[in-house]
């Protein structure tokens, strides 16, 4: 009877140290692929079409479900190094969008002038 015991006892140990790793794992994976997934958008971003910037989108949304899932069990560090991630993706989604739209000044102007009318800014609504 003694045997089952401790050999169940070392069972549930081995299955808690396997989650447990499991889950750290995963938790540096995705903060691995975060940084590896904004290197490469800052490197080759300017190039891409329509469809490499959908493919980065559903990286980034599949990244970010793990991230989220273990966000409260990441140290400051972690938390930098996401958030820096997280920066330049945008960063570069941007750059490259206003780089396309150069190419289209009247669009330009149009979306320049519909996000200041939505979010403020310009200098026509500080003065009204």
């Amino acid at each position: 009877m003694k045997k089952v015991v401790y050999y169940l006892c070392f069972a549930v140990i081995l299955g808690c140290v396997a989650m447990l790793n499991t889950s750290c794992t995963e938790k540096a994976k995705a903060i691995n692929n975060l940084e590896n997934l904004a290197e490469e958008v800052e490197k080759h971003g300017d190039t891409y079409g329509f469809t490499e910037w959908q493919d980065v989108f559903k990286q980034y949304q599949a990244i970010n479900v793990v991230i989220d899932r273990h966000y409260g069990e990441y140290s400051q560090k972690q938390h930098n190094r996401i958030n820096r991630a997280k920066s330049t993706i945008k960063s570069a989604a941007w750059d490259a969008l206003q780089n396309k739209l150069d190419m289209f000044p009247a669009l330009k102007q149009l979306l320049w002038d519909w996000y200041h009318s939505v979010f403020g800014g310009s200098a026509e609504n500080a003065e009204n």
